[in-house]
C-alpha cells in the first residue's frame, strides 16, 4: 500500500498493487498563524475493509499532518476533526485507535446520530513522531 498526492495538496490516494482503492483528505481548512485545522475524511473500497489498510494509511497521513507538514507550504496541523455515524462501528473504532477523542454525539438532521471526534497537536505530535521513528519511513504528502 502506498499514498500518493492528488491535485489537491490536502488529498492523498491509497494504492494497492497499482490500483486506487481509497482516498484521505482534509476539508474546511482554517489557518491559525503557521498552523491549520480541518476536518478529515476518508473512503476505502469495501473489498479492502478489515485488513488494516486504512489504519496504516491514516497513520501515515497523520504523521505528515502533525510532524512533517502537508501541502506545498508544509503546513503543520493544529487539530483535526472527524465525523462518523454512530452506527459505523468500524470508523468509530478506527478514530479512537488513532487517538481521536469523541467530543459529542448529535442529530444534525434530526434523524441519524453522528459522533464528532477531535485530535489536537498536544496529543498527536509525540505519538506520531514516535510512530514515525518506529516505522523508520518518511511519509511525503
Amino acid at each position: 500500500m502506498t499514498l500518493w498526492p492528488a491535485q489537491d495538496p490536502f488529498v492523498v490516494g491509497i494504492q494497492s498493487q497499482g490500483k486506487l482503492i481509497g482516498l484521505i483528505g482534509l476539508l474546511h481548512l482554517k489557518k491559525q498563524g503557521s498552523l491549520v485545522s480541518g476536518e478529515i475524511w476518508y473512503i476505502l473500497e469495501p473489498e479492502f475493509w478489515g485488513q488494516g489498510l486504512m489504519t496504516r494509511a491514516l497513520q501515515q497521513f497523520l504523521i505528515a499532518s502533525f510532524v512533517d507538514g502537508i501541502g506545498p507550504q508544509k503546513l503543520k496541523v493544529k487539530e483535526i476533526f472527524a465525523q462518523t455515524l454512530t452506527t459505523n462501528l468500524g470508523s468509530n473504532r478506527l478514530l479512537e485507535k488513532l487517538y481521536f477523542k469523541k467530543i459529542r454525539s448529535w442529530f444534525p438532521t434530526g434523524e441519524l446520530e453522528w459522533n464528532e471526534y477531535q485530535l489536537k497537536i498536544e496529543t498527536a505530535y509525540l505519538k506520531y513522531a514516535r510512530l514515525k521513528k518506529n516505522l523508520n519511513a518518511p511519509c511525503k504528502i
